[in-house]
């Protein structure tokens, strides 16, 4: 199948764990659930995915 023929697929929700990881720091756990709180708030999020990134 082409890229140009592949169907696109949107998502009607975007789950968020939450159940955060013990492991996590302290500033990366405040900003998991600050990030959580913020996206309630949300009607609409784009998630872009780049192959350039490493």
């Amino acid at each position: 199948m082409s890229l140009a023929t592949k169907e696109l697929v949107l998502r009607s929700h975007f789950e968020l764990k939450t159940k955060i990881l013990k492991w996590f720091p302290r500033h990366m756990n405040r900003g998991m659930r600050e990030m959580m709180q913020t996206l309630r708030k949300v009607d609409c999020l784009v998630e872009v995915h780049d192959s350039r990134i490493p």
